[in-house]
């Protein structure tokens, strides 16, 4: 849904970090002119990023959360831990060419991650947004309190590492 009316924060964030793929791993098979595109793209994604952690401060739900979408206020564990990784990778590869932007987005990504680290997981518990049955769980389901999801500590050590590389030391343990 990156790009439709429907723009959640998680499909940007996503769209994002595939660019960063392509401009971290993909050097050696893109031209320099490739390499501008693809850094403009990313500067273009990350606004909309901004703006969503920018929201969900102003809706008094943080600093460094993010909201899921900008017609809502809900807040959701994975999107808060994307948020620290894609603002950390983006930070370290736009480096001293982007220097104002990069020490903005690794301030982003560093009050995510603390934002996270105190408030998550984010649970909720209505069934309808839960959903039991992607979980296998029967009708009625809700997932146990406090309950860390593995895909979204897997995201967190992700952020850790993003961290660690963006120059952050202290990231290293996390």
């Amino acid at each position: 849904d990156c790009g439709s009316d429907l723009q959640e924060f998680s499909s940007h964030a996503v769209a994002v970090d595939g660019l960063c793929d392509v401009l971290e791993v993909g050097t050696a098979l893109i031209t320099p002119e490739d390499r501008g595109f693809l850094t403009s793209q990313i500067l273009l994604g990350c606004p909309y990023l901004a703006h969503l952690q920018d929201k969900a401060k102003a809706l008094g739900l943080g600093d460094g959360a993010v909201v899921h979408e900008d017609r809502q206020k809900d807040v959701v564990t994975g999107n808060v831990a994307k948020a620290a990784m894609v603002f950390a990778r983006v930070a370290r590869l736009l480096g001293p060419q982007h220097a104002e932007q990069s020490v903005e987005y690794l301030s982003r990504a560093r009050r995510a991650f603390a934002w996270i680290e105190e408030h998550g997981p984010l649970v909720n518990a209505e069934e309808h947004v839960f959903f039991p049955h992607v979980h296998g769980a029967p009708a009625g389901s809700v997932p146990p309190e406090d309950q860390w999801m593995t895909r979204d500590l897997v995201m967190m050590a992700r952020a850790s590492v993003e961290l660690y590389r963006a120059g952050r030391t202290e990231y290293k343990t996390k």
